[in-house]
């Protein structure tokens, strides 16, 4: 692919980033993983693409835009190899392991303990419905005190519910094959996705009961 100047993809984030440097010497277009070390070594949009692990819509635009555009291509591959010549081997792979590595270490940390927070958030977010649920039902048939843990725990799902957007925005969040991946918490969201219009139903229930009996 290097002699053709067809764009190099990199994913594996150990041994990818070593043949970063080579691709990018060898004058070819590089597409890679932002994940890791990758990121610290293309200048995204000028040294070559990243793209988001497990988006391969956005890798296949990313590969297609330097297939279908060769000047565009060819200026990109001159721009990563003047930036490889700054380095020379010696230089690379002490950059690649006191730099790069660590990168990826931390990266790899962040990753582990966003993945983490999220999981437990949404158990909460579960546990949560589950119980303003079963609280909705004893204030539907006048329970005081019931009402009022029901109205606490909609109120803790609402933030819980914006946290997990907020987290399940973040890259570090994302599984590099999605629902498959086995860290994903998938299984878990589609309980809270399933539990979600009862929780509703027995709220709206609850609410009208103190709309129309105020005071029973």
């Amino acid at each position: 692919s290097m002699a053709r100047g067809v764009p190099a993809v990199g994913c594996n984030l150990l041994k990818s980033e070593l043949f970063m440097n080579g691709w990018q010497a060898s004058g070819v277009p590089v597409v890679g993983c932002n994940r890791g070390g990758i990121p610290s070594l293309i200048n995204d949009g000028k040294t070559g693409f990243l793209f988001e692990p497990g988006d391969t819509e956005e890798l296949a635009a990313r590969v297609r835009c330097l297939v279908d555009d060769p000047p565009a291509a060819r200026a990109m591959a001159a721009a990563a190899r003047a930036e490889a010549e700054r380095w020379g081997w010696e230089a690379a792979t002490t950059r690649l392991r006191e730099e790069q590595y660590v990168q990826a270490a931390r990266n790899h940390r962040e990753r582990q303990r966003d993945v983490r927070t999220l999981r437990q958030k949404i158990k909460r977010y579960r546990d949560s419905m589950f119980r303003g649920s079963r609280a909705d039902v004893f204030a539907i048939f006048g329970n005081r005190a019931a009402e009022r843990e029901a109205a606490a725990l909609e109120e803790e799902e609402r933030q819980l519910a914006g946290d997990i957007e907020a987290l399940e925005r973040k890259p570090t969040t994302r599984q590099l094959f999605g629902w498959l991946s086995a860290r994903s918490p998938a299984s878990l969201r589609l309980v809270t996705i399933l539990l979600w219009p009862w929780r509703f139903l027995t709220a709206v229930m609850r609410k009208l009961r103190i709309a129309l009996l105020p005071g029973s």
